[in-house]
C-alpha cells in the first residue's frame, strides 16, 4: 500500500484530475482512506464493489457515486439444488481479500432462504495448492462448490481468474459454480450469471 500511495501522491502533485474510478473493493478502500488528503473535491466514481454495505456507505459521501457488484446468488445456489437434490453443503472458495469478504456476505445474506443446506468456506489464502487440491478432490455430489474468487493460494501463488479455473476445475469431480461469467469457458460451470 505504500508504493500506491506514493504513487498516487506524485501523481496528484504534477497532475490535476477530473475525477477518481475506484475499480473493486480494494481500490475504494484505498482511495477513501486517502481521499482528504490527496483527492479532496475530486468526484470518485467506484464500480465493482463486491460488498453491498461498502458501497452504500461509499455513496453517501459527497462527490462519491458509483455501482455494487450484485450477484445472483440466490439464483445459483437455487440452480445448484435442483440440480444436486441431494446436496446438504454449500462451500463457497474464498481468498482472505476485502473483494472476498464482500462476496462473502452476500452468500451470507441468502443462507436462510436454503434451510436443508448448510454454508461453509474454504478461504484459499489460508491453504497450501496440494491442501486445496486434497480438500476439493474430496469432494462429491453432496457438495455444491461456488467459486467466489481466488486470486491467491497459502503457498504464495497468485492466479488469474482463468488459472484458478483452469487449477480447481482440473481437480474437481464436481461442478463449480459460478455467479458471474468470469471462468466460464475455462472450467467454471454458469450458474444464473
Amino acid at each position: 500500500e505504500q508504493n500506491a500511495y506514493l504513487h498516487l501522491k506524485s501523481l496528484c502533485s504534477q497532475k490535476e484530475f477530473d475525477a477518481v474510478v475506484a475499480g473493486d473493493d480494494a481500490a475504494l478502500d484505498f482511495t477513501l482512506k486517502h481521499r482528504e488528503e490527496l483527492l479532496s473535491g475530486i468526484p470518485l466514481v467506484f464500480m465493482g464493489i463486491n460488498s453491498i454495505e461498502k458501497a452504500e456507505q461509499a455513496a453517501q459521501e459527497p462527490l462519491c457515486a458509483g455501482t455494487a457488484e450484485l450477484l445472483p446468488l440466490k439464483e445459483t445456489v437455487s440452480l445448484a439444488e435442483s440440480l444436486y437434490p441431494q446436496a446438504g453443503r454449500v462451500v463457497a472458495l474464498t481468498d482472505g481479500t476485502v473483494s472476498s469478504d464482500g462476496y462473502l456476505s452476500q452468500l451470507n445474506a441468502i443462507r436462510d432462504q436454503f434451510p436443508k443446506l448448510a454454508f461453509e468456506e474454504m478461504d484459499c489464502s489460508e491453504l497450501t495448492r496440494q491442501e486445496i487440491t486434497d480438500r476439493i478432490s474430496a469432494m462429491d455430489e453432496r457438495t455444491i462448490l461456488i467459486c467466489m474468487i481466488m486470486s491467491r493460494d497459502g503457498s504464495g501463488n497468485f492466479y488469474s481468474v482463468s488459472q484458478a479455473a483452469e487449477f480447481l476445475s482440473s481437480v474437481s469431480a464436481i461442478p463449480i459454480f459460478r455467479a458471474d461469467e468470469s471462468g466460464i469457458g475455462d472450467g467454471f460451470f454458469g450458474g444464473c450469471v
